[in-house]
């Protein structure tokens, strides 16, 4: 399993692409923070801002390397989202899927290496633009502000890493739906085509389940996977009362929706006719 995933690990960065759209993601970023310096913009983000409770530069500071990262990591996730298709897909558009099946390696641990592939691709490049959010924010803001208690007793680093790992487990929500759709089709430009207009479609549907869900106190919706996947429990503006998510809720909830969609995708792939490839 370890040499499946190391050789995976390298193929995916061995991709130009992978370093350009992780290069585009950092330049983003880069704007972000050029753009907010430009126009003197004053950031206020969540609580961010009254918590920090010290001098004006440093609330901007802190605030300003909260967009900086959050504009970054947008873009990686939509990133990370076309690479795994690729990843998957471009196996049957190749027919290297004849060549990895010779190996002593089954159908289930092809994809399963896939998914560990994916899923780091994702943490490192969410990693990388934590360290471009900060630099960046030292660079036009000055590194002091981000010692500052920004919220849940934790500085502007920590808050950071801990935002890190909420986009982390958010997004392996999306990247498991895209190993369903991936794993049954054959064009790559259909699989990323469908699985970037899946996000688009997703945060329309759950804001639209959030609706009925008010409006008919079905507070039992709150477990849909749409609505634990837009959830931020780092964010102080959230639902209370019966319709309220709790963290350890989320966090299970997320795990067997990401391990179900998985294992629709084990299915198809390993159903999978090769020799139409």
């Amino acid at each position: 399993m370890f040499n499946l995933f190391r050789n995976e690990w390298r193929k995916l960065w061995a991709k130009k692409s992978s370093w350009i759209l992780l290069l585009i993601a950092a330049v983003i970023s880069g704007l972000t923070a050029w753009g907010a310096k430009a126009l003197n913009t004053s950031f206020t983000v969540g609580t961010n801002g009254a918590a920090t409770g010290g001098s004006t530069g440093a609330i901007k500071a802190a605030d300003a390397f909260f967009s900086i990262f959050s504009s970054g990591a947008a873009f990686v996730v939509i990133f990370a989202i076309v690479m795994t298709a690729i990843i998957i897909t471009e196996e049957f558009a190749k027919n290297t899927i004849k060549i990895l099946l010779t190996r002593p390696y089954s159908r289930h641990a092809i994809l399963f290496s896939k998914l560990l592939a994916s899923f780091a691709y994702l943490v490192v490049s969410l990693l990388a633009i934590y360290v471009v959010a900060a630099l960046f924010t030292g660079a036009f803001f000055g590194f002091g502000g981000l010692d500052k208690v920004v919220g849940h007793g934790m500085n502007s680093w920590l808050y950071g890493l801990a935002d890190v790992g909420v986009n982390v487990l958010s997004s392996m929500f999306y990247l498991s739906m895209v190993f369903v759709l991936a794993a049954g089709m054959r064009s790559q430009g259909l699989a990323i085509t469908f699985s970037i207009l899946m996000q688009l479609v997703l945060g329309i549907f759950s804001g639209l389940l959030d609706v009925l869900m008010t409006a008919k106190k079905w507070y039992w919706i709150k477990w849909n996977p749409f609505n634990l996947m837009a959830y931020n429990p780092l964010s102080s503006s959230q639902a209370t009362g019966a319709a309220a998510l709790n963290v350890w809720g989320w966090l299970i909830g997320l795990v067997i929706y990401i391990a179900i969609f998985y294992l629709i995708a084990d299915y198809i792939f390993n159903r999978r006719d090769v020799s139409l490839s």
